[in-house]
């Protein structure tokens, strides 16, 4: 599918009325409409979206003008004698992010019920990682609206090496973990990256059970930081933690 026929769709589904306060969390998941699905996956309690003020590696040059009035001698016409002065600074565009649970079980859940619905295109821009595994925690990043040139979204041109050693996840507890790997997957406006965490480190959780939040940053390599924090206290089917 293309990307236009992707992004027809996307905005025809935003047009579309919500039904306030997490309808889907009302009704078994297999009587999910799509759109409540959707919801899941990108407006819920295991969703962030994010907004960066990006550096381009440019510089803005702003010029101002003052005007000082002189007078050398009472009696005489004053004299307005302007004054310019330049100020340099860094140049900066907005980006939008999307950072997803993946490894929860209600997302799982959403993915399913896209695939029965045949939603193949909503499977597309907000599919899962190709590999979700028990003992791994898993967060997805997303572009949804990349920066204006010549900035480059977060990811881009990074090295597997490089994403690893600038994402972390650090929780309440001030435990601060790396991904122990990363996953590219998706094309075109459906490309995310997966960051694997364990959920273990020498047989304790990483997030302990009195955690309140985790947060998941990533910074690039001319020090724009992406932070996305999720409460885990929201993070519950039928009373049940779920990450």
């Amino acid at each position: 599918m293309s990307q236009r026929a992707i992004l027809v769709l996307t905005l025809a589904l935003a047009a579309l009325p919500l039904v306030a306060g997490d309808a889907w969390r009302k009704k078994p998941p297999a009587q999910w409409t799509p759109e409540e699905a959707v919801e899941v996956l990108t407006d819920s309690p295991w969703a962030r979206r994010v907004r960066v003020w990006q550096l381009t590696g440019e510089a803005q040059q702003r010029t101002t003008t003052q005007r000082t009035t002189y007078q050398d001698a009472p009696g005489e016409r004053p004299m307005s004698v302007p004054t310019e002065s330049s100020t340099t600074t860094p140049q900066v565009v907005e980006a939008v992010y999307e950072v997803q649970w993946s490894s929860a079980r209600v997302l799982a859940q959403a993915w399913e019920r896209l695939r029965q619905a045949e939603a193949q295109a909503l499977l597309e821009l907000h599919g899962p990682p190709p590999d979700l595994t028990a003992d791994l925690i898993v967060l997805t990043l997303r572009v949804v609206k990349p920066p204006a040139a010549p900035a480059q979204a977060l990811c881009a041109g990074l090295t597997d090496a490089q994403l690893l050693a600038r994402a972390r996840l650090v929780s309440s507890a001030k435990r601060t973990v790396g991904p122990a790997r990363v996953g590219r997957h998706g094309v075109g406006a459906g490309g995310a990256v997966s960051f694997y965490f364990p959920r273990t480190i020498q047989g304790q959780p990483t997030l302990e059970a009195q955690t309140k939040w985790a947060e998941f940053s990533l910074e690039s390599v001319l020090g724009d930081k992406l932070k996305a924090r999720f409460k885990l206290s929201e993070m519950r089917v039928n009373d049940q933690l779920d990450y």
